[in-house]
């Protein structure tokens, strides 16, 4: 009897379906293939080079196809065509039986049973649990009760009358309600089928252990592998199903649940790292950088996720117009969403408020919990949020946010001042403390248009003018107690509704963050010259003297200007306007006297740069700390791809040496259309003040950032605004600055190299020479409680007690900064350890890695983990932290990776979020591998040469360099396109990867 196994995908998910289906071809060789493509192929997938049948969505007869890819995310759809996919195999293909499985399974035994139970029954299916759940840990059994009680990632089906019918009513029942919508009880299309064994005869339910194993099931399901094979309680592992397994982040199991990691589970620690090498031979990195054809408009624009069930608000249009994705279909869904929320009589319920708004609102409860009034005292707050955060959050373009936006305008006129929960946001950046000494001690003001919470009506505005409307003197001397403003401004004030939204009181309670606002991110925002902010430089310094407290405070009020201004980084400076379109006459003259005088070189390096592929390099060159040797590894990186190279020294700031000389500054302007910057963000206007604006202007400014946990900070969303683009260097960086980032976010890695290390031994270190030594390095300055060296030592001590055979190397630099974390270091360490305190040239730092055995780092959290590849370069086993951004190198056949738990980051530990989390190593695993590592045997040395050779072939500098090249190309042809062969002005971002 002719049977087949299909499966569904997206194009990105291609490299899955290939292991899928390699798997099948080994076991049953006689099976016929299928692979559903529910995308285009845009030139990308080659059905003639794969082995299995790629059947297009066009094929499959779905009425009314447009607008049903349209009205489904790629999750959702991808299971709503299934019934579809499934009749359509059965009639066309002629044949008896057929298997559906997800793309994320893998095949390991013949799956006989199986093909047993379709000979004598219609529909199989497998239930996501054969045993009760006892604990509180995800998912717990009601999860799985919202989520379905058979897993619909496997399904066997046998072509007969009966089957047909139960396909015909699934059809049914998917067309419109394939949703993820918990509140309606609906999870795409599992919770249809749990009525399928009360409605339809025939109906078979495996529980054999072996088959659909995963993460829901696999606490009585561990995989143990004896020889080649993998059992389940002592039965073959028939399929394992890898829902939510991220081959980016091998240590965890599924994303989908927080019960057990790998390490817990028999063997599935080996299992996944098989699976993740089999995804990557089979293209996983390039698929799934494919972008989903249906996720946009044929515009160009994104389709809002929130936004794709139209056809529930205006069901008009399905009859109106054939496909949703047509330039006609864009106008039609922005019309119907961005019409407002009405009362019953079809007045709208306040200004702004679409149904669009609406259902994100909906959808959100933490916006329902943070704004629970929002047609009344969250009116404004909600517009604000919709403005700053809805296009990153939920992928809003312009047009969807015109009424918003419109309203906040017609707001402005009307009010002065906005209610207080207009500048929340800005007040939430601010400490508390830093707020209430600003207002004792400039002599506080009432604030803007305060409410009446006994008659409900606004009380008269005060107005911002009240310091403002005495004509200010340019050269005022300042004194305490009182902040005067300039003409010029007051005329920047008077002309800003959001500046004066955001300071109500700029001479009084408002003073110090008004100014901090004009200082840092008003000065580049609207380019203002040293001599304008003369006045104000000198009150600053004059209120920061005599009000002292406030000093420790600066962080936090240049955090609240940045954070103002972020939201305010795309409008260009002609905001400076006399209502007609013009500059105001107060800064007419400056604006001028600046245009002329650049206006010539501005020219002359448009010129210059239009015709040259390269990248100007700026970073701190000679700083011995890791953003330095970011500079100088990209630097090397960009020597072996050919690319042409500008080099720009930056100051640091902090005690930090500069006597790296690998490279050497060039004096020359810089040449090139392309800067790549390597400062954090938390650097970025402090070190755009250090650049001429020449450098900076009309150049696409790239930043090259690390971040060491999962959530980018949002005090540092302001920093995009200086960029066009972030490279960062590892995936989990890449992810955690994604989530935030208003711009592409693309992973370029260090290039990782080490010379042949100098002939320093062990003796020039004062190490011993003879035990067998593991060596940790940190800087002191990048946070003592992440490097976590004291959780070395413990494992360290837990390994060998006092045994002479083995020796520990704590290298610190920067050691002088944290005394007391020093003291805490010396009092753990006992004998058998030598602390190495001070800064090393790289040289020294090559010949110290090399001197040792092994490598540990038990860190929380990396971005990348620089010395890490550094050691596994020279051929050193590395024991490490299973986690973040070293995991895009150390691999489970290459490292010893450490198990860990995730826990608050807790006070003191700045820049980090006290509620944030990082990982907790677990020190008893470290101690078994630094036992391992320290003993004889094969399998050390194997890793060691895997880890060698991965970092040297992946990591080099020619790797590097060809990602860089390969990305700047397309930087470089969207300018010419974007520009038309002239460098002027970055209109549009370029396409991304």
């Amino acid at each position: 009897m002719p049977a087949a196994v299909c499966t569904i995908i997206a194009k990105n998910y291609l490299a899955h379906a290939r292991v899928l289906m390699a798997s099948l071809r080994r076991l049953h060789p006689e099976l016929k293939r299928f692979v559903i493509l529910v995308d285009r192929a845009d030139g990308l997938i080659d059905p003639g080079k794969e082995d299995f049948d790629v059947i297009p969505i066009e094929a499959l007869g779905i009425p009314g196809l447009p607008w049903f890819c349209f009205k489904y995310t790629v999750l959702e759809l991808s299971t709503a065509v299934k019934p579809y996919a499934l009749e359509y195999l059965l009639r066309e293909h002629g044949l008896d039986r057929i298997v559906y499985l997800d793309p994320d399974i893998e095949f390991f035994s013949p799956a006989d049973d199986l093909f047993a139970h379709l000979r004598s029954c219609n529909i199989v299916l497998t239930p996501h649990l054969t045993e009760p759940i006892a604990d509180d840990a995800r998912p717990r059994e009601l999860d799985i009760l919202r989520s379905g009680a058979y897993n619909l990632g496997f399904l066997g089906l046998v072509n007969s009358p009966e089957t047909i019918r139960m396909l015909r009513w699934w059809q049914q029942k998917v067309y419109d309600h394939c949703y993820v919508d918990l509140s309606e009880g609906l999870f795409v299309d599992q919770r249809w089928v749990d009525l399928v064994p009360g409605l339809f005869s025939g109906v078979a339910i495996i529980r054999e252990p072996g088959y659909n194993v995963a993460y829901w099931n696999i606490g009585s399901r561990k995989p143990i592998k004896k020889g080649r094979r993998y059992y389940v309680q002592d039965r073959p592992l028939v399929f394992f199903h890898y829902s939510g397994f991220d081959p980016d982040r091998p240590d965890m199991l599924s994303r989908h649940q927080d019960r057990f990691v790998p390490s817990e589970l028999g063997n599935a620690e080996e299992l996944l790292a098989e699976y993740r090498q089999k995804l990557l031979d089979a293209g996983y990195e390039g698929c799934k950088r494919w972008e989903y054809s249906y996720a946009r408009f044929a515009n160009g624009l994104l389709i809002p996720e929130v936004g794709r069930r139209v056809h529930q608000v205006a069901p008009e249009l399905v009859e109106q117009m054939d496909d949703p994705f047509s330039d006609e279909g864009f106008d039609a869904v922005v019309e119907a969403w961005n019409r407002p929320v009405t009362r019953p009589d079809g007045t709208p319920l306040a200004p702004g408020i679409t149904l669009l708004a609406y259902e994100i609102y909906r959808a959100r409860a933490d916006l329902r919990a943070a704004m629970p009034d929002i047609f009344g005292a969250d009116h404004l707050g909600f517009l604000y949020w919709l403005k700053d955060r809805a296009k990153i959050e939920h992928g809003l373009v312009d047009p969807f946010l015109k009424p918003v936006l419109e309203a906040l305008r017609e707001l402005e006129v009307h009010t002065a001042a906005g209610p207080d929960n207009a500048t929340q946001d800005t007040l939430d950046e601010f400490p508390a403390e830093v707020e209430s000494a600003t207002a004792e001690q400039s002599g506080a003001v009432s604030r803007g248009a305060e409410t009446s919470t006994e008659t409900g009506t606004e009380a008269t505005p005060v107005q911002a003018a009240v310091c403002l409307g005495e004509e200010a003197d340019e050269s005022v001397e300042p004194h305490s107690g009182k902040f005067v403003l300039t003409s010029a401004v007051k005329a920047i004030y008077d002309s800003r509704p959001d500046l004066r939204r955001a300071f109500p009181d700029p001479c009084g309670s408002d003073c110090l963050r008004f100014a901090a606002w004009l200082l840092t991110y008003g000065r580049r925002e609207l380019e203002l010259n040293s001599d304008l902010l003369r006045s104000i430089e000198s009150q600053w310094a004059v209120l920061l003297k005599t009000t002292h407290p406030l000093n420790r405070f600066w962080h936090g009020l240049r955090r609240t200007a940045l954070g103002f201004g972020a939201r305010l980084r795309y409008q260009p400076a002609t905001r400076l306007t006399n209502g007609r379109g013009g500059l105001h006459p107060a800064l007419a003259k400056q604006v001028t006297q600046r245009t002329e005088s650049q206006s010539t070189s501005t020219r002359a390096a448009s010129r210059t740069i239009q015709s040259l592929f390269g990248i100007n390099l700026i970073g701190y060159l000679q700083a011995e700390m890791g953003v330095g040797e970011s500079v100088r590894s990209a630097a090397r990186a960009a020597q072996a791809a050919g690319i042409p190279v500008h080099l720009r020294k930056l100051t640091p700031t902090g005690p930090y040496r500069e006597e790296d000389r690998t490279l050497e500054t060039v004096s020359q302007p810089e040449p090139f259309a392309v800067n790549l910057i390597h400062a954090n963000a938390d650097q970025s206007e402090i070190v755009f003040s250090q650049l001429e604006p020449i450098v900076t202007s009309n150049r696409y400014n790239i930043g090259y950032w690390a971040w060491e946990l999962e959530v980018f900070p949002d005090c540092w969303n302001s920093a995009f605004g200086f960029y066009r683009e972030i490279w960062t260097p590892s995936s989990y960086c890449q992810q955690a600055i994604a989530r935030e980032a208003p711009v592409p976010v693309v992973c370029i890695p260090h290039a990782v190299e080490v010379p042949a290390p100098a002939s320093h031994g062990r003796s020039h270190f004062g190490i011993p020479a003879k035990p067998f030594v593991f060596l940790t390095a940190f800087d002191m300055l990048s946070v003592f409680e992440r490097k976590n060296p004291l959780a070395v030592i413990e494992a360290f001590r837990r390994a060998f007690g006092p045994a002479d055979s083995v020796h520990l190397v704590i290298k610190v630099n920067n050691a002088d900064v944290e005394p007391n974390k020093m003291r805490l270091l010396h009092e753990a360490a006992g004998p058998n350890v030598t602390i190495l305190a001070g800064t090393f040239s790289r040289e020294e730092m090559n010949a110290l890695i090399n001197a040792a055995d092994a490598f540990v780092s038990l860190h929380r959290a990396e971005g990348f983990g620089l010395l890490l590849a550094e050691a596994m370069y020279l051929g050193k086993p590395v024991i490490t932290t299973g986690y973040s951004g070293n995991l895009d190198f150390t691999r489970p056949d290459n490292s010893f990776l450490v198990g860990y738990e995730l826990r608050p980051v807790g006070p003191g530990c700045g820049p980090y979020d006290p509620e944030a989390y990082w990982a907790d190593p677990d020190v008893d695993e470290a101690a078994l591998h630094m036992r391992t590592v320290a003993g004889p045997g094969e399998v050390v040395l194997n890793a060691a040469a895997r880890g060698q050779a991965y970092v040297r072939q992946n990591f080099s500098p020619v790797a590097i360099g060809k990602l860089m090249e390969r990305r700047l190309r397309k930087v470089y042809d969207w300018i010419v396109k974007s520009a038309g062969h002239q460098v002027t002005e970055f209109k549009t971002d370029p396409c991304i990867d």
